[in-house]
């Protein structure tokens, strides 16, 4: 029916965001692309409010981001973060959502650099919210150390890791699963920088609390007892290795849709027996 009124008017830029947005959150985003696409010419065109352009713009680059149209998607997100800073201006809560979209993209492109200024800023940002909002700092300041470490700025990297747990710790208590997911980040960071000493206790904390949010037999178990795994076989400690990659590869053969990880804890174990 908005086709009726022409090309370009402000009932078909709603009409066409709508259906976008619609099919954007089915992720079904090869249909949503287009329809987006057009409701921002639309909105350009007959000059829709700044900050509803904006947030066009940003479904749009993230529809092209899920398709992996990184390149597109990085040239629409920046045109998306100018409407967004001119709408709203820079220190807004949703410029800071912006710039994590548009790290994401920097990030899957390897420019970890540009990924890094982006995630300064939106950490800048979103250091000020207060109350629930606070659980976006630390998904920001998390994903702040994991570019930092992929630019082998460890010491940066790691402060990071360690504020993240310390702000969650804070947030949901010592036992939730978004404490799990910071000690296993923190502790594989350590394993792999060969502090297995220091990655053992956190690591091992991690599969406690997996134990008791998820379940015995739940695959994210599987996935801790895996990393502790590793970590105690580097100490030498090879028949408490053995047990745990056991009950990982014992785990994951129960989840549907684990057969992947079922193969690389087989590999992982094969390793301890050589080294037995």
């Amino acid at each position: 029916e908005a086709e009726k009124l022409g090309p370009f008017n402000p009932r078909l830029n709603e009409s066409l965001a709508s259906l976008g947005l619609t099919y954007y959150v089915q992720r079904n985003y090869k249909q949503a692309e287009p329809l987006l696409f057009r409701a921002t010419e639309v909105g350009e065109a007959v000059g829709v409010e700044s900050r509803t352009l904006a947030t066009q713009l940003d479904y749009l680059g993230m529809a092209r981001y899920y398709q992996r149209k990184n390149p597109e998607a990085l040239a629409t997100l920046q045109k998306a973060l100018e409407w967004r800073e001119k709408a709203l201006g820079p220190d807004h809560p949703d410029t800071g959502s912006l710039l994590v979209d548009l790290a994401n993209v920097q990030t899957a492109l390897l420019n970890w650099e540009q990924a890094e200024s982006s995630l300064r800023r939106a950490l800048r940002i979103r250091d000020r919210l207060v109350g629930p909002d606070r659980a976006l700092t630390a998904v920001t300041m998390m994903q702040l150390a994991e570019v930092q470490n992929s630019e082998a700025k460890y010491d940066e990297a790691e402060t990071n890791y360690r504020n993240t747990l310390k702000l969650r710790e804070a947030l949901f208590g010592p036992e939730s699963a978004s404490v799990s997911d910071s000690l296993d980040r923190l502790g594989e960071f350590l394993f792999h920088r060969g502090r297995n000493v220091e990655a053992e206790p956190l690591l091992r904390r991690s599969l406690a609390i997996r134990e008791k949010v998820y379940g015995p037999d739940s695959i994210q178990v599987a996935i801790a007892a895996c990393n502790l795994s590793l970590a105690v076989r580097d100490l030498k400690r090879l028949d408490e290795a053995e047990a745990l990659m056991t009950r990982a590869i014992d785990i994951a053969g129960k989840v549907e849709n684990s057969e992947a990880a079922q193969s690389r804890y087989m590999g992982n174990l094969s390793i301890i027996y050589r080294l037995k």
